[in-house]
């Protein structure tokens, strides 16, 4: 309504229990606070019309609790991610994957899960320009020098993430180049346990 405005503090009844690994974190009717940090009035780019709130008195637990996980016995991952307000209708959402060797601590990332980066690089920037090709994305790449992007791991699939501005447009977003693991395989160190996650069989 008229009243709301950015960086006004507002009190919110939680609906329902919240539970998280087990453990009660609020009880229904209780009272919360919050900040306004910034309004879209009308939606724009897929982006809805919304209040984003943040400084909730359990954001920064549910955060760590969340973004850390074992993908298996050998694996942990790490994601998170950071929304940017930069001014009238425009919301910047950033991604960020990390993947530790749940032994040792070793940072698994592209310098070091891929033997032979030169050629990964090059389907990469191939395939981004397919993607200008075919879904009109206005890609402002590209040399193989370039390319380091931090990976999600999906079941038998590697996600190549590039976030806003990184290889495309502000108003293309984030960008997902996926390769499922039969594609890229024979670049990859196969003493990793990363390669050992697809290598299943």
């Amino acid at each position: 309504d008229e009243n709301t405005y950015e960086n006004k503090i507002v009190r919110l009844k939680v609906r329902n229990d919240v539970y998280l690994k087990g453990q009660k974190l609020l009880a229904k009717d209780d009272i919360v606070e919050a900040r306004v940090g910034f309004m879209i009035p009308n939606g724009m780019n897929g982006i809805p019309a919304m209040i984003y709130l943040t400084d909730f008195d359990y954001e920064y637990y549910f955060f760590k609790a969340d973004s850390l996980y074992f993908l298996n016995e050998d694996i942990i991952g790490k994601y998170y991610r950071t929304v940017d307000y930069t001014g009238g209708e425009h919301v910047m959402i950033d991604y960020y994957y990390t993947y530790f060797d749940a032994n040792t601590g070793i940072v698994y990332d592209y310098n070091n899960v891929f033997s032979d980066k030169e050629k990964v690089s090059d389907m990469i920037i191939k395939r981004l320009n397919k993607m200008d090709e075919d879904e009109n994305i206005e890609i402002s790449l590209l040399d193989s020098n370039d390319i380091a992007p931090q990976f999600e791991l999906k079941p038998d699939t590697m996600v190549f993430v590039f976030n806003i501005g990184e290889v495309a447009s502000y108003t293309s977003g984030a960008i997902d180049v996926p390769f499922a693991f039969e594609e890229i395989k024979e670049y990859m160190n196969n003493s990793t346990p990363i390669y050992k996650y697809f290598n299943k069989k």
